[in-house]
């Protein structure tokens, strides 16, 4: 049995989502404290499939390196290499439907850093949750590398 980060993200999940290691490589493996980063996050998913048992998450990306992180284009500001951030779809009743974790999360009093829905408000493309050291609670608008707040 796979070792999990909670009841609904696995190891892989966090460590590999897209079975897409660095050029065909493995990608440095996290250390404990990445991994219990990658917990937090974890959690608040547990939480979001909890309150909306007819959804479900597909992971994009999660934890990386910075070899990895820098090769897929990432800030070097980026939380991926700590743990603290999750690039996912929201699958729900078999269609994709971002939108209802976007409006989850402002109502649930879950306290996060960033928010970053792609392309649109009313139907993001894909979400980003990053829990960084700031908790700053920022929801952006990411469409054709631009950001806005929102």
């Amino acid at each position: 049995m796979e070792y999990m980060l909670s009841n609904s993200v696995s190891y892989t999940d966090f460590y590999d989502p897209l079975k897409k290691s660095i050029g065909g490589q493995a990608q440095r493996e996290p250390t404990r404290e990445q991994i219990n980063n990658g917990k937090k996050i974890a959690r608040i998913i547990d939480l979001f499939l909890l309150s909306n048992p007819n959804c479900s998450v597909g992971y994009t990306s999660f934890f990386r390196s910075w070899l990895e992180n820098k090769r897929v284009g990432g800030s070097p500001t980026s939380n991926h290499p700590d743990g603290l951030s999750l690039d996912f779809e929201v699958f729900c009743n078999g269609r994709e439907n971002n939108s209802i974790f976007y409006n989850w999360i402002r109502n649930s009093g879950i306290v996060f850093d960033q928010l970053i829905l792609s392309n649109s408000i009313s139907n993001p493309t894909s979400i980003h949750l990053g829990m960084g050291k700031k908790m700053r609670g920022q929801i952006l608008l990411e469409v054709d590398g631009k950001y806005k707040n929102i």
